[in-house]
């Protein structure tokens, strides 16, 4: 019956399948292969398996499944081209200078760096990826391409994207530029001078900005492109100093380098369609020039990473004669890294102010770390209720750690407004929320139940920091207690004294010390009443928001650290919702590698599973991972 439709019908119901469903429809007949090839090969993405083996892509595999030349050509539909590869223990393999002197033990100089042997390895490396890539490139059709990623987190090779490469030449229609380079290697920028000859990009995102042959490229193609930039991302790998944000960022000519006799441009005229701005470890500036303001009053999403001067700069934009316009905001902050200021105040004051001077946000994302006052935040929070859609928040504090409390760590941290959320947050609008791994799931459920009836929420996150509890594995802890089919603990409670368990992780907050017990036995010393860990309050509180007493929309439920990708993928949890079948036992379903249970109201799933998303409109990948802890280019086991 498909094949009676006509061929722009098809194509047009084909744009809203996801890849799988394509590809499998396209087997189908061969009226609907020709017709779903080019959407299956409109997106393409090389991979590198392994971490530690960057320069092995699956370029060559690809080819090989495609041996006839006509197979080939598939390529000739491409528009968006990536080259990825895991980033989890970031900085120990991206580069073979780095990796050179890690495994050595020894600390890198420059009287030893660029020696024979490791300018050779690193030529090698690069060559090993520069042949994948022009092979790939070999068979696209030239100016086909609208978006080009390269997230191996490594060097560009040469030929490529300096003065005259093979895509500023090939490809020169690209909109869309991501770029995760690795900044730590000494050759790093060497190859990205032709950025400028890219003039027609929308979005632009580089991590990993470090050298001076970087910034001064990324000021180049920032500047070209000012005209129709949409979307501009820049993350560098370290805090740089002596730079300027007006003209090394954002490519606008500073005050004093503007001929005699001409005025300043207006520069919100130089990005008359930028409507997010994402910035990540960038020196802020101290004052807010007043003919800039616009710029900035202008945005639609603005995001905040570890960057210096931050709360200076949100206080600027409160103050700001023109009210800013934000519909996404999203900020992540510790106070430590600017104690070296004595001047500086470190309360959320700046922040709050900010939040308090303009309303109509809809996605608000925070996570604060080591600051001295945070009493106010509810209240800027609760200053959106009317629009807010979507909240992520995450608080962690320097405490004292060990028997005598000598040393300190900065740990999660509840905040204690998170238990009168309802009066924070509309239930009857928001849609997606993020918080702390709660003091305890049955006071967040004694929360939420007098509003659970009316709630719209489809995604709750309840976050912790993976690398605190690298060592677990939770999905693998709730999947042992739900195959031994414990009841629900009847008394979940908190234990105060670590004799009552051993084997135990120390999460501290500011209601109690929780003991996170690895071991289900209770130590002789402890009471009757049985331990509760964290698996099992996790299930417990799964079983009541996805029952009948619970939230009618909630879609997922997730539980863990999902920042970057899989990097912390043994600290991770999701359930989905699911009807349950009488008698059914334990199960791998077909539909992305969900895993169920008699008698649950949720299964296991993947964040690959095609009906995790289900009937959930909005970004919510992203949503599980906004506010990292680190940067995607800094590995957290150093």
């Amino acid at each position: 019956m498909l094949e009676a439709l006509p061929y722009e019908l098809l194509f047009s119901i084909a744009e809203w399948l996801p890849p799988q469903a394509i590809r499998s429809l396209s087997r189908v007949s061969s009226k609907l292969y020709s017709t779903l090839i080019p959407l299956a090969y409109r997106s393409v993405t090389f991979r590198a398996a392994s971490e530690w083996a960057l320069n092995v892509l699956d370029v060559d595999s690809f080819f090989n499944l495609h041996q006839d030349l006509q197979e080939c050509c598939h390529l000739l539909h491409t528009k968006n081209l990536s080259f990825v590869a895991p980033i989890h223990v970031a900085r120990f393999n991206r580069c073979t200078y780095f990796n050179v002197f890690r495994t050595m033990g020894l600390r890198q100089s420059l009287s030893t760096l660029g020696t024979s042997n490791e300018t050779k390895a690193h030529e090698q490396f690069l060559d090993d990826i520069s042949r994948q890539i022009k092979v790939a490139l070999a068979h696209l059709k030239p100016h086909n391409l609208r978006s080009f990623q390269w997230r191996l987190g490594t060097c560009i090779p040469a030929g490529f994207l300096d003065t005259g490469g093979l895509i500023n030449r090939q490809q020169n229609c690209l909109t869309h530029l991501v770029l995760v380079t690795d900044g730590s290697c000494p050759h790093a920028g060497g190859c990205l001078e032709g950025l400028h000859e890219l003039t027609f990009l929308e979005s632009l995102e580089w991590e990993g900005v470090q050298h001076p042959a970087e910034i001064d490229s990324l000021r180049r193609c920032v500047r070209q492109n000012s005209p129709h930039l949409t979307n501009l991302s820049i993350g560098f790998a370290v805090h740089v100093a002596n730079i300027d944000f007006y003209r090394d960022i954002l490519g606008l000519p500073a005050p004093n380098l503007v001929p005699l006799g001409e005025t300043l441009s207006d520069p919100s005229a130089n990005y008359p369609f930028l409507q997010s701005l994402s910035l990540s470890k960038a020196p802020l500036p101290l004052k807010l020039r007043q003919n800039y303001e616009l710029l900035f009053c202008s945005l639609k999403s603005l995001t905040l990473h570890g960057c210096a001067n931050e709360l200076e700069f949100l206080k600027c934009l409160s103050h700001s004669h023109n009210r800013v316009r934000l519909v996404r905001f999203e900020f992540c902050s510790d106070s430590l890294l600017h104690e070296v200021n004595e001047s500086r105040d470190v309360n959320l004051k700046p922040l709050t102010d900010f939040l308090l001077s303009f309303q109509g946000l809809r996605y608000l994302h925070l996570k604060l770390s080591n600051f001295s006052n945070e009493s106010h935040i509810q209240t800027a929070i609760a200053h959106h209720h009317s629009t807010l859609e979507s909240l992520a928040y995450h608080q962690r504090q320097l405490v004292s750690v060990g028997e005598e409390g000598l040393f300190e760590e900065t740990r999660d941290y509840s905040a204690g407004w998170i238990l009168q959320l309802p009066k924070t947050v509309d239930t009857k609008q928001i849609i997606a929320l993020a918080l702390n791994a709660p003091i305890s799931f049955v006071e967040q459920q004694s929360k939420l139940e007098p509003v659970a009836s009316v709630s719209t929420l489809r995604i709750l996150h309840f976050r912790f920091s993976g690398s605190e509890l690298y060592h677990r594995n939770i999905q693998n802890e709730v999947i042992v207690r739900l195959s031994q089919k414990q009841p629900r603990c009847p008394d979940c409670r908190f234990q105060t004294d670590i004799r009552e368990a051993h084997s135990c992780s120390i999460i501290e907050s500011n209601y109690a010390t929780r003991i996170m017990c690895e071991s289900h036995e209770p130590d002789v010393t402890s009471t009757s009443s049985p331990l509760c860990t964290v698996a099992d309050e996790f299930i417990h509180f799964a079983e009541w928001a996805f029952g009948p007493t619970g939230l009618p929309n909630l879609r997922v439920l997730a539980f863990g650290d999902f920042s970057f990708g899989s990097r912390y993928e043994n600290q991770q949890c999701l359930f989905r919702r699911r009807p349950v079948s009488k008698g059914e036992g334990p199960r791998a379903d077909g539909d992305g590698g969900c895993r169920c249970w008699a008698g649950r109201y949720f299964c296991i799933a993947s964040g690959t599973d095609p009906l995790l998303w289900n009937d959930i409109k909005m970004d919510e990948i992203n949503f599980l991972s906004v506010c990292p802890e680190n940067s995607l280019m800094e590995s957290p086991y150093e």
